[in-house]
Protein backbone atom coordinates (compact mmCIF):
# COMPACT_ATOMS: atom_id res chain seq x y z
CA UNK A 1 0.00 0.00 0.00
CA UNK A 2 2.91 2.27 0.60
CA UNK A 3 4.05 1.95 -2.74
CA UNK A 4 0.99 2.77 -4.12
CA UNK A 5 1.10 5.76 -2.59
CA UNK A 6 4.55 6.50 -3.29
CA UNK A 7 4.25 5.75 -7.13
CA UNK A 8 0.83 8.18 -7.12
CA UNK A 9 2.99 11.12 -5.28
CA UNK A 10 5.94 10.63 -7.24
CA UNK A 11 3.25 11.45 -10.48
CA UNK A 12 2.11 14.22 -8.16
CA UNK A 13 5.72 15.58 -7.61
CA UNK A 14 5.81 16.95 -11.43
CA UNK A 15 2.13 19.23 -11.04
CA UNK A 16 3.51 21.82 -8.64
CA UNK A 17 5.81 23.16 -11.63
CA UNK A 18 2.34 23.45 -13.27
CA UNK A 19 0.40 24.05 -11.17
CA UNK A 20 2.87 27.01 -10.61
CA UNK A 21 3.22 27.89 -13.94
CA UNK A 22 -0.51 27.69 -14.49
CA UNK A 23 -0.96 30.08 -12.00
CA UNK A 24 1.36 32.70 -13.93
CA UNK A 25 -0.61 32.33 -16.83
CA UNK A 26 -4.26 33.20 -14.88
CA UNK A 27 -3.33 36.21 -13.39
CA UNK A 28 -1.09 37.73 -16.69
CA UNK A 29 -3.19 40.25 -18.22
CA UNK A 30 -7.05 40.76 -17.88
CA UNK A 31 -9.41 38.56 -15.48
CA UNK A 32 -10.95 36.87 -18.35
CA UNK A 33 -8.17 34.50 -18.11
CA UNK A 34 -8.85 33.16 -14.81
CA UNK A 35 -9.31 29.59 -14.63
CA UNK A 36 -8.53 28.67 -18.16
CA UNK A 37 -5.59 27.17 -16.34
CA UNK A 38 -7.12 25.65 -13.46
CA UNK A 39 -8.67 23.96 -16.37
CA UNK A 40 -5.98 22.93 -18.40
CA UNK A 41 -4.11 21.62 -14.61
CA UNK A 42 -7.93 19.39 -14.55
CA UNK A 43 -7.59 17.67 -18.00
CA UNK A 44 -3.36 16.98 -17.16
CA UNK A 45 -4.48 15.61 -13.44
CA UNK A 46 -6.98 13.38 -15.10
CA UNK A 47 -5.05 11.99 -17.61
CA UNK A 48 -2.40 10.84 -15.01
CA UNK A 49 -4.71 9.72 -12.43
CA UNK A 50 -6.31 7.32 -15.25
CA UNK A 51 -2.76 6.22 -15.48
CA UNK A 52 -2.06 5.94 -11.65
CA UNK A 53 -5.75 4.25 -11.48
CA UNK A 54 -5.03 1.32 -14.03
CA UNK A 55 -1.80 0.67 -12.49
CA UNK A 56 -2.67 0.49 -8.98
CA UNK A 57 -5.46 -2.09 -10.39
CA UNK A 58 -2.32 -4.03 -12.13
CA UNK A 59 -4.25 -3.97 -15.64
CA UNK A 60 -2.63 -2.90 -18.96
CA UNK A 61 -2.81 1.01 -19.67
CA UNK A 62 -5.05 0.20 -22.81
CA UNK A 63 -9.02 0.73 -23.71
CA UNK A 64 -9.83 -2.57 -21.30
CA UNK A 65 -7.89 -1.01 -18.61
CA UNK A 66 -9.27 2.31 -18.78
CA UNK A 67 -12.96 0.80 -18.84
CA UNK A 68 -12.17 -1.34 -15.81
CA UNK A 69 -10.92 1.71 -14.02
CA UNK A 70 -14.24 3.69 -14.72
CA UNK A 71 -17.06 0.92 -15.04
CA UNK A 72 -15.88 -2.19 -13.07
CA UNK A 73 -12.95 -0.71 -10.62
CA UNK A 74 -12.92 -1.20 -6.84
CA UNK A 75 -12.45 1.47 -4.03
CA UNK A 76 -8.53 1.29 -4.49
CA UNK A 77 -7.84 2.43 -8.30
CA UNK A 78 -10.47 5.34 -7.90
CA UNK A 79 -9.04 6.49 -4.33
CA UNK A 80 -5.78 6.28 -6.68
CA UNK A 81 -6.88 8.17 -9.32
CA UNK A 82 -8.56 10.86 -6.93
CA UNK A 83 -5.45 11.34 -4.94
CA UNK A 84 -3.79 12.08 -8.49
CA UNK A 85 -6.58 14.99 -9.00
CA UNK A 86 -6.78 16.43 -5.42
CA UNK A 87 -3.18 16.70 -4.68
CA UNK A 88 -1.46 19.14 -7.54
CA UNK A 89 -4.98 21.35 -6.46
CA UNK A 90 -4.16 20.99 -2.54
CA UNK A 91 -0.16 22.14 -3.19
CA UNK A 92 -1.49 24.90 -6.09
CA UNK A 93 -4.66 26.19 -2.59
CA UNK A 94 -1.26 25.75 -0.49
CA UNK A 95 0.86 28.40 -2.21
CA UNK A 96 -1.70 30.60 -2.61
CA UNK A 97 -2.38 31.19 1.49
CA UNK A 98 1.22 30.89 2.17
CA UNK A 99 2.38 33.34 -0.65
CA UNK A 100 -0.63 35.28 -0.95
CA UNK A 101 -2.69 34.97 2.04
CA UNK A 102 -5.44 34.25 0.10
CA UNK A 103 -8.28 32.26 2.28
CA UNK A 104 -8.75 29.67 -0.42
CA UNK A 105 -10.87 26.85 1.67
CA UNK A 106 -9.00 24.55 -1.23
CA UNK A 107 -6.32 24.24 1.24
CA UNK A 108 -8.86 22.68 3.57
CA UNK A 109 -10.85 20.45 1.41
CA UNK A 110 -8.19 19.01 -0.94
CA UNK A 111 -6.18 18.12 1.90
CA UNK A 112 -9.72 16.23 3.20
CA UNK A 113 -9.88 14.32 -0.07
CA UNK A 114 -5.95 13.21 -0.04
CA UNK A 115 -6.50 11.95 3.76
CA UNK A 116 -9.17 9.73 2.91
CA UNK A 117 -7.66 8.74 -0.29
CA UNK A 118 -4.87 7.51 1.80
CA UNK A 119 -7.13 5.73 4.60
CA UNK A 120 -8.74 3.93 1.84
CA UNK A 121 -5.50 3.13 -0.24
CA UNK A 122 -4.63 1.47 3.66
CA UNK A 123 -7.71 -0.54 4.15
CA UNK A 124 -7.54 -2.18 0.99
CA UNK A 125 -7.19 -5.51 -0.18
CA UNK A 126 -4.88 -6.95 -2.19
CA UNK A 127 -6.89 -9.54 -3.88
CA UNK A 128 -10.52 -7.25 -4.05
CA UNK A 129 -8.97 -3.73 -3.67
CA UNK A 130 -11.88 -2.90 -1.61
CA UNK A 131 -12.17 -1.73 1.93
CA UNK A 132 -12.22 -4.10 4.74
CA UNK A 133 -14.36 -4.25 8.00
CA UNK A 134 -16.03 -0.64 7.89
CA UNK A 135 -17.74 1.95 5.14
CA UNK A 136 -15.97 4.39 7.24
CA UNK A 137 -13.05 5.19 4.52
CA UNK A 138 -15.45 5.19 1.59
CA UNK A 139 -17.77 7.31 3.90
CA UNK A 140 -15.01 9.51 4.44
CA UNK A 141 -13.97 9.95 0.56
CA UNK A 142 -17.70 10.24 -0.07
CA UNK A 143 -18.17 13.93 2.20
CA UNK A 144 -14.83 14.72 1.45
CA UNK A 145 -15.66 15.21 -1.98
CA UNK A 146 -18.74 16.34 -1.82
CA UNK A 147 -17.16 19.35 0.13
CA UNK A 148 -14.58 19.93 -3.04
CA UNK A 149 -17.97 20.03 -4.79
CA UNK A 150 -19.87 22.27 -2.93
CA UNK A 151 -16.57 24.42 -2.36
CA UNK A 152 -16.57 25.15 -5.93
CA UNK A 153 -20.38 26.11 -5.83
CA UNK A 154 -20.55 28.56 -3.50
CA UNK A 155 -18.44 31.54 -5.62
CA UNK A 156 -20.87 30.84 -8.94
CA UNK A 157 -23.13 33.44 -7.47
CA UNK A 158 -20.26 36.19 -6.92
CA UNK A 159 -19.19 38.83 -9.20
CA UNK A 160 -16.58 36.97 -10.91
CA UNK A 161 -14.64 36.52 -14.57
CA UNK A 162 -16.98 34.75 -16.65
CA UNK A 163 -14.01 31.92 -17.61
CA UNK A 164 -13.41 31.58 -13.87
CA UNK A 165 -17.32 30.67 -13.12
CA UNK A 166 -17.37 28.29 -16.32
CA UNK A 167 -13.87 26.42 -14.55
CA UNK A 168 -16.23 26.56 -11.34
CA UNK A 169 -19.22 24.94 -12.74
CA UNK A 170 -17.44 22.33 -14.58
CA UNK A 171 -14.87 21.43 -10.72
CA UNK A 172 -18.57 21.02 -9.23
CA UNK A 173 -20.11 18.82 -11.56
CA UNK A 174 -16.86 17.06 -12.14
CA UNK A 175 -16.15 16.68 -8.22
CA UNK A 176 -19.86 15.77 -7.62
CA UNK A 177 -19.56 12.73 -10.43
CA UNK A 178 -16.20 11.75 -8.20
CA UNK A 179 -17.81 11.41 -5.14
CA UNK A 180 -20.96 8.76 -6.76
CA UNK A 181 -18.04 7.17 -8.78
CA UNK A 182 -16.19 6.43 -5.33
CA UNK A 183 -19.14 5.76 -3.73
CA UNK A 184 -20.00 2.55 -6.28
CA UNK A 185 -16.10 1.78 -6.29
CA UNK A 186 -17.34 0.11 -3.03
CA UNK A 187 -20.40 -1.76 -4.28
CA UNK A 188 -18.09 -3.22 -7.36
CA UNK A 189 -15.09 -4.52 -4.54
CA UNK A 190 -18.15 -6.14 -1.86
CA UNK A 191 -19.38 -7.72 -5.51
CA UNK A 192 -15.78 -9.09 -6.36
CA UNK A 193 -14.99 -10.11 -3.21
CA UNK A 194 -19.02 -11.79 -2.89
CA UNK A 195 -17.28 -13.37 -6.08
CA UNK A 196 -14.16 -14.77 -4.78
CA UNK A 197 -16.02 -16.21 -2.31
CA UNK A 198 -18.50 -18.27 -4.00
CA UNK A 199 -16.19 -19.33 -6.16
CA UNK A 200 -13.39 -21.02 -3.08
CA UNK A 201 -16.92 -22.56 -2.09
Amino acid sequence: HSNDFMMICSLNNRFLSFSLLFKSIGTIGTCPYKGIPAIILLLIATAIGVIAGIKSSSNNIDKEGVNFLFMHSPTKPRAAFTLCIALPFWLWALEKVIMNGDPDLGAISFLLVIVSCGFVLSRSTESAGCCDCSNVPCIMLLLSNALVSLNYIVPLSFDLPLTLKIYFAIAALYWAILCVWNWKGRKEGVDKKEGEYESIV
